[in-house]
C-alpha cells in the first residue's frame, strides 16, 4: 500500500483498530457461515472500487465457471482483459481447488530479520507446532475494504510463513495460484520447489486475483500436494489470501513421452545421466547417438531435439557426430503425436588424449609452483574459457604464516573471486589459480613452472587445450609475460605460451621494475638523508638482515628482488651499474604479445589528504636544520603498519619514500610501482587504464567507490574486459 498517500486519512482508523481489535476480532473470526463479513458482502467486495479485480458470473467460492480477468489499472485508470490460458484438452473444465478464505493453513509469524526455519518449504517438514488458521490473513481493519475478508490476524511489519496442503484430481493441468497480498510474496513453493521468478509486490490496496503464478506441470501429482508461501509486510496494513485453479478433464490427459538415449564410440557406450569417456590421439572423434531409451505410454514419438553444448545438432532418432577434445554436454527432449513434450535428459562426453600424455620437462619450479582449479566452482571446464589468476611476490603467504606451496593461500584474490562469482562471470570462465613460493627461484623459472602445469592440465583434461585469459597482480604479470615470450609447450601444439593467451590483464605490474628495489643505483640518485631510510625499507620488505653493518643491506641479486630491479629504460640510473635489470630489459625489448596486454595501474594523488599530512609530519619536502627529516617517524610508522598488516599505510609511507627519496623522479606511484612501470610505457599494449587513488593493495583488492579514469571501478572495468573477449574459436593455433 502507498503509506504516505493514505497516512493522514487512515491514522485514526488504524489507532481505533489497535484499541478495538482485541475485543472484537476473536468473536468475529469464523462466526459468519455466509459470505457476508462485518456488513460487507463478498459480492459487494468484488465489485467495490478497492477490489477492482474480478468480474465473476457466479460466487467464486462455489463456482467452477471462471471467465477472463478484468483488472483495473490503478495508475492509468484503464482496464486490461487477460484471457485464461489455452487448454490442451477440450474436455478440461476450469475448477477451483482451493478457494479464498479457505481453512486448513498452517502458519507462523516471525520477525522481519529472523532466520527462516530450515527446510520449512519441504513437504516432509514438521509443522505441527505452527498455528492452524483460516484465510484471509491480515490486519482486519484499515483503509482497504478488502480487510473485511480477514479471518486470522497477521501483525504488521513481520514475515508470515504458510503451508497449505491441496488435493489435485487426476487429469488436472494448467494449475494456477492466484494471490492478493499487501505487501509482497517473497517466495512461493510447490511441493518444495520454488516456482516464482521474482517477488510478488503490491504497494496499493490488494486486489483479488491480482497476481497469478502458473505451476509447472512436472511438479503436479494427482492427490496430495503442498503449497508454501513466504510473505512479508513493510508496515501499516497486512493482507494475504490465495486460491488455486486447475483445468480438470473428464477424459484422460495425454501423458508426455519420456526421453532417453545411448551414446557410443566403438565398444564404449553410456546412457543419459552418465559420462562417456573417449580416448583419442586426434579429433574430431565420431560418436553415435540413439534415442533408444525414449518412449510414450499412450502414443508415439514423432520428433527428437538433440543439442550438444547448447547447439541443436539433429532432429532424427539416431545420428553420428564428430567431437573435439574436451568435455561436452548432450541433451535430448522428444515430442509425441499429440504435441506433448518430454523433460530434457542429458549426458556428458569427455574426449581426451591417452593417459600416457605427460609433461616431460624437469624444472626446479615443479615443487615450488601449483596450478589449482578454484574450489568454488567444482563443475567441469567444458566449453568455458580458463581464467588463470597469478598473485604477486609473497602472495602465497598469509599474514603471520608460511609460504607453503602445499597449502596454497587463496586469500590474495578473495575479493576479486567474490566479485567474479557474484557477477556470474563463472558462466563464461572457470578460475584456475597459479601459486608459487617467493624468494626461492627467479621469475624465469616460475614461468617455466607455469608452462609445465598448463601442460599437465591439458594431459589431465583435454578441454583445457585451448586459449585462455590471465589476470596477474604485481610481479605475477612478469611471470605471465615470461611464460608468454619464452616457453614453448611440450603438450599439444609446440607453440609459445603467448599463442595460447587470449588476453593478459595486468594489475599494478612493474613492467619496467621498481627503482625502490635497486641498491647502489638507487643510492646514487637518492636525496640527501634518504639512503639509509630506503635501505631499511628494503630490509623490512625482503625480510633479511646483515648484522655486520650499522645500516643493514641486502644483496640486490636475490630472487625475486633481482627480477624487480629497474630496467633503466629511461636512463635514470647509470647504465654501467651492476644492479640494472638486464633480464627485464631484454624481455621488454623482445616482447611479442604487447597487443594482448591490458595494463591497469594505480597511484596515490599528490594532494591526497593523508599523504599531505604524512609529508608534513616527516618534514619530507626539505632537509633543513630547523625542520630536519624525521627518519625515526618514517621507520617507526612502517614497522607499526607492518606488524598490523596494514598494507594501505605501508603503501602510503613507501609512496612518500619513493617520491621524495629519489629526488621526485617517481612522484606518481602506488607505493611500490611508478606510473611509467605499471602502465608499461613505450609498449604497444591494447590499452592502459589509470586508477587514481588506488594503492598497490587496492590494485589487487579493488575499491567499492573510487573509479578509474574510464569512470568504472577497477573490478567493473575488468568485468567489462572479460565480457568483451570473444569466444568464437578457442582452439589454440
Amino acid at each position: 500500500m502507498k503509506i504516505w498517500d493514505k497516512f493522514f486519512q487512515s491514522f485514526f482508523g488504524v489507532l481505533f483498530t489497535f484499541l478495538f481489535f482485541a475485543a472484537t476480532t476473536l468473536a468475529q473470526v469464523g462466526s459468519d457461515p455466509k459470505n457476508t463479513y462485518q456488513g460487507c458482502s463478498f459480492s459487494d467486495l468484488l465489485s467495490s472500487k478497492d477490489s477492482r479485480a474480478l468480474n465473476f458470473q457466479e460466487n467464486p467460492l462455489t463456482s467452477n465457471l471462471i471467465p477472463s480477468k478484468i483488472r483495473y489499472n490503478p495508475y492509468s485508470g484503464k482496464t486490461v482483459t487477460t484471457p485464461l490460458p489455452s487448454q490442451n484438452n477440450s474436455n478440461a473444465v476450469p475448477t477451483e481447488l482451493l478457494p479464498y478464505q479457505a481453512m486448513g493453513y498452517r502458519f507462523i509469524v516471525i520477525g522481519q530479520n529472523d532466520p527462516l526455519p530450515p527446510g520449512y518449504e519441504q513437504p516432509n517438514y514438521n509443522d505441527s507446532n505452527w498455528g492452524l488458521g483460516q484465510a484471509a490473513f491480515g490486519f482486519a481493519r484499515g483503509y482497504c475494504s478488502i480487510q473485511a475478508m480477514v479471518r486470522t490476524l497477521w501483525p504488521e511489519s513481520t514475515r508470515l510463513l504458510l503451508r497449505r496442503p491441496i488435493m489435485i484430481p487426476e487429469n488436472s493441468q494448467n494449475v494456477r495460484i492466484k494471490i492478493a497480498v499487501d505487501n509482497r510474496v517473497e517466495n512461493l513453493f510447490f511441493n518444495g520447489v520454488p516456482i516464482q521468478n521474482q517477488p510478488i509486490q503490491n504497494i496499493d490496496c490488494p486486489l483479488l486475483d491480482e497476481h497469478e503464478i502458473a505451476v509447472p506441470q512436472e511438479l503436479v501429482r494427482p492427490g496430495n500436494n503442498l503449497i508454501v508461501y513466504q510473505v512479508y509486510d513493510i508496515g501499516f496494513e497486512t493482507f494475504f489470501d490465495s486460491r488455486v485453479i486447475a483445468d480438470v478433464s473428464s477424459t484422460p490427459i495425454n501423458q508426455p513421452p519420456t526421453a532417453g538415449f545411448t551414446m557410443s564410440h566403438g565398444p564404449q557406450s553410456a546412457i543419459d545421466g552418465q559420462t562417456l569417456n573417449v580416448s583419442a590421439l586426434s579429433t574430431p572423434v565420431p560418436v553415435n547417438f540413439v534415442a533408444n531409451r525414449s518412449g510414450d505410454s499412450d502414443g508415439s514419438i514423432v520428433a527428437w531435439n538433440w543439442k550438444i553444448d547448447g547447439q541443436t545438432v539433429s532432429n532424427l532418432s539416431s545420428f553420428p557426430y564428430g567431437l573435439n577434445f574436451g568435455n561436452h554436454t548432450v541433451s535430448l527432449f522428444v515430442t509425441d503425436n499429440k504435441g506433448a513434450v518430454s523433460q530434457i535428459v542429458s549426458g556428458q562426453i569427455l574426449v581426451q588424449r591417452p593417459v600416457a600424455c605427460t609433461s616431460t620437462d624437469s624444472s626446479p619450479a615443479t615443487n615450488l609452483t601449483r596450478l589449482i582449479a578454484d574450489g568454488n566452482d567444482p563443475t567441469l571446464l567444458g566449453s568455458r574459457i580458463p581464467l588463470i589468476l597469478i598473485h604477486g611476490v609473497h602472495g602465497n603467504k598469509p599474514f603471520g604464516g608460511a609460504d607453503n606451496i602445499n597449502d596454497p593461500y587463496r586469500g590474495n584474490f578473495n575479493l576479486f573471486l567474490s566479485y567474479f562469482y557474484s557477477n556470474g562471470l563463472n558462466l563464461k570462465y572457470k578460475i584456475y589459480r597459479f601459486h608459487y613460493v617467493s624468494d626461492q627461484i627467479p621469475v624465469s623459472e616460475i614461468s617455466r613452472g607455469l608452462r609445465n602445469h598448463i601442460d599437465s592440465e591439458m594431459c589431465r583434461d583435454a578441454s583445457f587445450d585451448k586459449q585462455f585469459v590471465m589476470i596477474a597482480h604485481s610481479m605475477g604479470g612478469l611471470v605471465a609475460r615470461s611464460y608468454m615470450n619464452v616457453w614453448r609447450h611440450n603438450v599439444g601444439a609446440n607453440i609459445l605460451g603467448g599463442e595460447r593467451v587470449l588476453k593478459l590483464i595486468t594489475l599494478a605490474t612493474p613492467h619496467h621494475g621498481s627503482p625502490g628495489t635497486n641498491s647502489m643505483s638507487r643510492d646514487e640518485r637518492a636525496t640527501l638523508g634518504w639512503e639509509n631510510i630506503m635501505d631499511i625499507g628494503s630490509l623490512l620488505y625482503w625480510k633479511g638482515l646483515n648484522e655486520t653493518t650499522i645500516v643493514p643491506r641486502l644483496p640486490y641479486n636475490l630472487p625475486n628482488r633481482s627480477d624487480l630491479l629497474w630496467d633503466n629504460f629511461d636512463n635514470v640510473f647509470n647504465a654501467g651499474n651492476p644492479d640494472i635489470n638486464n633480464w627485464l630489459r631484454t624481455l621488454n625489448e623482445n616482447e611479442k604479445y604487447s597487443p594482448k596486454i591490458i595494463a591497469y595501474y594505480g597511484f596515490i594523488p599528490l594532494d591526497d589528504p593523508k599523504r599531505m599530512a604524512l609529508v608534513k609530519q616527516y618534514n619530507a619536502e626539505g632537509f633543513h636544520i630547523t625542520k630536519p627529516l624525521r627518519p625515526d617517524k618514517i621507520i617507526g610508522d612502517a614497522i607499526f603498519a607492518g606488524l598490523h598488516n596494514d598494507e594501505h599505510s605501508l603503501s602510503l609511507i613507501s609512496n612518500i619514500v619513493l617520491d621524495y627519496g629519489l629526488k621526485r623522479l617517481f612522484s606518481l606511484n602506488d607505493g611500490l610501482v611508478p606510473n611509467e612501470s605499471g602502465s608499461f610505457r613505450l609498449a604497444a599494449v591494447e590499452k592502459r587504464v589509470a586508477c587514481p587513488g588506488y594503492d598497490h593493495a587496492d590494485m589487487r583488492d579493488g575499491k567499492r567507490s573510487d573509479r578509474c579514469q574510464n569512470n568504472l571501478t577497477l573490478f567493473e572495468s575488468v568485468k567489462q574486459d572479460l565480457n568483451n573477449i570473444q569466444i568464437n574459436n578457442l582452439r589454440a593455433p
